[in-house]
């Protein structure tokens, strides 16, 4: 059984290497954030699955998981955890990682991929594909989306039918359009009870969403619309979601220019069921 120590000292050496080699506004979706929270979620799903894991297999398999990032866009996107899997393996290898450990990483690493639809085999794989997915859904998962809309230029959704109810959905010309074809399908795909109740419930906020924008398109104005424009105006500008050390500015002037978290604290009122999910998200 592994101390705590040493997981941590490893967990530390895996957050250094991901700061000295990737760029934090390349993008904000994939970022140490985003790496840090998977770890979370992963490592809190073993731990109800009453299964016996081992928490550095998830710990690496969550900081690299995104090691070779494509845009949604990029015709080898479905590749992207095979060549994730494939980089980690030298990364770790180099790190002087346990040797007898790195197939599992890499398979953890090799099936979250949603594109490639490979099935995990192992609980942290399992849990490592379904952390990755929540970041999908709630509040996050619509940032991540209108964010990447702004990142490849895209519009926010079809004004003549926003459900595309009237017309076949087309999530690459329009954002909105992925909540129907990927989001909303997600809860049924995850892989452990605790992750399925957390993934629906989280998809709850991506119905009320819709019929918020909805409203607020018909008039022109209003929370969830504004929301959407300053996540795509984020992709557009690259900027970051959080301040790392204090995301909801409660001990810091806000920086509106730095992060899209301080845009919405700007505007939107903390009531607001959006900000609100987003606050437990990442607590």
């Amino acid at each position: 059984m592994l101390d705590t120590l040493h997981i941590d000292t490893w967990e530390n050496r895996f957050r250094e290497y991901y700061v000295e080699e990737t760029s934090p506004t390349e993008d904000a979706a994939h970022d140490l954030g985003h790496c840090t929270r998977v770890a979370k979620c992963a490592l809190a799903l073993a731990r109800e699955s009453n299964t016996v894991y081992d928490p550095l297999v998830i710990l690496a398999a969550a900081y690299y998981h995104d090691i070779v990032n494509l845009p949604k866009n990029h015709p080898e996107r479905a590749l992207a955890s095979t060549y994730s899997a494939e980089k980690a393996r030298l990364i770790l290898t180099q790190m002087g990682f346990p040797q007898e450990k790195l197939d599992a990483v890499a398979h953890a690493i090799y099936t979250h991929s949603f594109s490639l639809g490979a099935q995990p085999e192992t609980c942290e794989a399992k849990c490592i594909q379904d952390a990755d997915r929540m970041e999908a859904l709630g509040a996050l998962g619509v940032m991540r989306c209108f964010y990447t809309s702004g990142k490849l230029g895209s519009s926010l959704f079809n004004r003549e039918d926003l459900r595309g109810s009237m017309r076949p959905l087309d999530d690459n010309k329009y954002a909105l359009d992925h909540f129907y074809v990927k989001l909303l399908t997600l809860p049924a795909k995850f892989c452990t009870d605790q992750g399925k109740k957390m993934a629906q419930k989280r998809a709850l906020l991506l119905h009320h969403f819709i019929d918020e924008i909805e409203a607020d398109a018909a008039k022109g104005c209003g929370y969830s619309l504004q929301i959407a424009e300053e996540c795509a105006s984020a992709g557009k500008d690259g900027r970051l979601f959080f301040c790392p050390v204090d995301p909801f500015a409660s001990k810091r002037a806000l920086e509106p220019k730095a992060y899209l978290v301080d845009r919405f604290l700007g505007f939107l009122p903390q009531s607001h069921f959006f900000f609100k999910s987003l606050q437990e998200e990442i607590s």
